[in-house]
């Protein structure tokens, strides 16, 4: 039989970052402020949204951007939340964290 080994890597905690953002009906930067990820984010939609929050750049709108649903988590492979907005029809949140 043979067996496979998998390397691990252990991030310091230092470099895990974390957010909330309450959205509306115009668009908002999920981090306004810079922060440099090294693997990129995880952004989730509370279950207790009542509508989809839709996920996309400076120019989207509910009716051209990502949506995710309440209860969705989105994972995004990036360096930087700085470029990344969020719009929702009603108030909702997002939470993220980035690592």
């Amino acid at each position: 039989m043979q067996s496979t080994q998998i390397e691990k890597e252990t991030i310091p905690s230092s470099w895990i970052k974390n957010g909330t953002l309450a959205t509306g009906a115009a668009s908002a930067h999920i981090a306004p402020n810079l922060f440099n990820l090294r693997f990129g984010a995880v952004i989730t939609a509370p279950a207790a949204n009542t509508a989809p929050v839709f996920i996309g750049d400076a120019d989207v709108t509910t009716g051209n951007g990502f949506p995710l649903a309440a209860g969705a988590t989105l994972i995004l492979p990036i360096m930087e939340l700085k470029d990344i907005y969020a719009v929702s029809a009603a108030a909702q949140t997002l939470n993220w964290l980035g690592y």
